[in-house]
């Protein structure tokens, strides 16, 4: 049997999958039937059919499975379809009648089942079962990063929630911290899930996209159904990331404060300043080249961009602080790694295909530690050097360039580099490093 345009075709209902009914999102099914073009067999449509079955296993909100066939045919395939799942095709259009379907809210469930259950208890009703003051809840909620509560008396809690604040109340009362610590805490956590759900989230369509042949929106739907397969994983990944790299800190927590001790004037009373090795790398003509690409192309771009940074970042022993914008800030706890890394991050995105040339800095200096991010003037030097550094080379100050000279006067070329004066610094002598390749560099390391 042959599809043709001016034929009439209407959707018969039928059990595919070993029975189980699912269903067509409106414009997968029209996809299918465009993509099985005109003049094939409906066997071979079938199978296409067949495959948009499978498709749909793992992400379209559940209706009852159709399959496109004559309307003037016997419906062999399945039962008479009724006025609320037709769809008809006339003269190549396709026109779509209103899909009357039972959407279980899966959403809904999935939400319930993360927050705890319902939503069911005010301010007041947290302030009673938990004894916090009503300005402890507030600042709570807010630390976690949700919208004001304005309405009193709406519901916004969850027997989960009031577990997490009992907690918090717990750890007030037997003097282990106070609020504001407290707020700090909860703020850095909610801070970091907020961004790393979304990167799950985006990471995971992504995947459902390639591994399912399915377009963004039901790739998007999918993973949202598809979530609590996913849950605990997720969460055992996310607990074991934190005892790593909290065992990380440790260790390197533990070094500095033993150098700190050996130091005759240790700061007191000060906020301790650290020295580490810092510097920026910057993508030059961004906004030209991003202005170039489309929405997809352009994630794909800063994606290498950013897992290239990381990637390299790491691998070297320094560590990301964070990305702005089209650069990337990285912080080491040496001058020796700081200059490998940030020579080996250039070298790496120019041997990126289709990566735009880059501009990179590094200062050694003092810095503080604050919320996950660093701050001193250190680091605005190193923020107004990427600026104006040559293309594809590396930029440092003054007395970082002695800092590479004591270290090894043999393994870098340092070259004066003019620059006009820099916003809010004025006039500083900068120098252009170039890192040996690497064979030399080991060799004079050896000698």
């Amino acid at each position: 049997m042959l599809l043709s345009p001016q034929r009439s075709y209407a959707i018969a209902n039928v059990g595919l999958t070993n029975g189980i009914s699912r269903g067509y999102q409106p414009t997968v099914l029209a996809d299918g039937i465009r993509q099985c073009a005109w003049g094939r067999h409906l066997g071979e449509c079938l199978k296409y059919l067949l495959k948009i079955t499978f498709r749909v296993q793992v992400g379209v909100n559940p209706v009852k499975v159709a399959l496109v066939i004559p309307a003037t045919e016997d419906y062999r395939y399945g039962e008479e379809p009724d006025e609320s799942n037709q769809r008809v095709i006339r003269n190549g259009e396709m026109q779509l009648s209103e899909l009357q379907r039972e959407t279980p809210p899966t959403v809904r469930q999935h939400v319930r089942r993360l927050i705890g259950g319902a939503e069911k208890y005010t301010v007041a009703d947290v302030v009673q079962q938990t004894g916090l003051t009503e300005g402890n809840v507030r600042h709570f909620w807010q630390a976690m990063g949700f919208p004001l509560i304005l309405d009193e008396n709406r519901p916004t809690f969850t027997d989960y929630d009031v577990d997490m604040l009992r907690a918090q109340a717990a750890m007030m009362d037997h003097g282990l911290t106070d609020p504001d610590t407290l707020n700090s805490l909860i703020r850095a956590q909610s801070h970091l899930a907020d961004r790393m759900v979304l990167w799950q989230y985006e990471a995971l369509v992504e995947e459902f996209e390639g591994r399912f042949d399915l377009d963004e929106v039901s790739a998007r739907h999918a993973v949202l159904e598809h979530i609590d397969e996913y849950e605990e994983f997720l969460m055992y990944q996310m607990k074991y990331a934190w005892r790593r790299h909290m065992a990380a800190l440790m260790r390197r927590s533990e070094t500095e404060l033993e150098n700190l001790e050996k130091q005759k004037n240790p700061a007191a009373n000060e906020t301790l300043e650290l020295q580490r090795a810092m510097g920026f790398v910057d993508l030059v003509s961004f906004t030209h080249t991003s202005g170039q690409l489309s929405p997809h192309a352009l994630v794909d771009f800063v994606q290498t961009f950013e897992f290239t940074c990381r990637d390299v970042i790491s691998m070297y022993g320094a560590r990301v602080v964070k990305m702005v914008g089209d650069a990337v800030l990285y912080v080491a706890d040496d001058l020796d790694t700081g200059v490998q890394v940030v020579d080996h991050v250039v070298k790496a995105l120019q041997e990126t295909p289709n990566m735009p040339d880059v501009r990179a800095s590094l200062v050694w200096g003092g810095i503080v530690s604050r919320f996950g991010d660093i701050f001193g003037p250190s680091v605005n030097l190193a923020s107004r050097l990427c600026s104006v550094a040559p293309v594809n080379g590396i930029l440092v100050d003054h007395s970082t360039a002695e800092a590479l000279y004591q270290l090894d006067s043999s393994g870098f070329s340092i070259q004066p580099y003019d620059i006009p004066e820099l916003e809010g610094i004025g006039t500083i002598n900068a120098a252009q490093v170039t890192v040996l390749n690497e064979r030399d560099y080991r060799r004079e390391q050896r000698r």
